[in-house]
């Protein structure tokens, strides 16, 4: 509290509630110059709070890549994840929303949101595994399929811990196209974080993400396949 004693109220107030999550900013930027000139950044957030009784996770992500003076990447996604949990079971019920952005697929914009149960296959301080099942729908604001009724099976792997400072997180999700089946798409996130040493806070971060779609239209890549190496900065 003392830290804080000399903003005004308001203030006081707001850096108390942070205080209390699990916040981190990322950034990375990469660069060559020769034959084929490229540039690319990537820049991230997560806010994370977790009680006896629920979970909130946000985040945010920003991604851009060029070469030769043309711009072959350019997405974006934000997140919104509640999981509702219970003192002493594995079992949770869940919610997510989301929006995402991405200049080269036919979609270009959209927006959905999913609502199921989950089970928390491992719940240890040093690994936390949960299965979501559930349903939702997504609404593409271009494209062929605008309107798509979905489910969600998937894999979080919020947390897992194998070395003191050395940490991988990730996630897979299989969501069917109930308006068009055996149409479907697979999300897939994997990150391996190393906490730089004599550096409070600071950590460097090496990730992969990739999204396959089984159907595309307008010469959209079936699989959308992306590195990264970042800064984070947990506060």
């Amino acid at each position: 509290k003392k830290r804080f004693a000399n903003l005004p109220p308001e203030l006081q107030a707001f850096f108390h509630v942070m205080h209390e999550w699990n916040v981190q900013l990322e950034m990375g930027f990469a660069g060559s110059q020769g034959n084929s000139p490229s540039l690319s950044f990537r820049i991230a957030g997560k806010a994370m709070h977790e009680t006896e009784t629920d979970r909130w996770t946000f985040s945010a992500s920003y991604y851009h890549l060029q070469s030769n003076g043309e711009t072959t990447e350019d997405n974006a996604n934000l997140t919104a994840l509640k999981d509702w949990l219970f003192k002493d079971s594995p079992w949770l019920f869940w919610a997510k929303g989301f929006y995402d952005y991405n200049n080269f697929q036919d979609w270009r914009n959209r927006v959905g949101g999913f609502a199921g149960v989950g089970y928390a296959i491992f719940k240890q301080d040093d690994l936390s595994l949960i299965g979501r099942f559930g349903g939702g729908y997504t609404y593409n604001f271009s494209g062929d399929q605008r309107s798509q009724p979905e489910l969600y099976f998937g894999l979080d792997l919020i947390k897992w811990e194998f070395l003191p400072g050395n940490t991988l997180t990730g996630s897979v999700a299989w969501i069917p196209n109930l308006a068009d089946l055996p149409q479907s798409r697979t999300d897939a996130k994997l990150e391996y974080t190393f906490k730089i040493p004599n550096v409070q806070g600071l950590s460097f971060k090496l990730g992969m993400a990739n999204e396959y779609q089984s159907q595309t239209s307008d010469g959209s890549k079936h699989n959308d396949f992306k590195w990264y190496s970042t800064l984070l900065y947990a506060f």
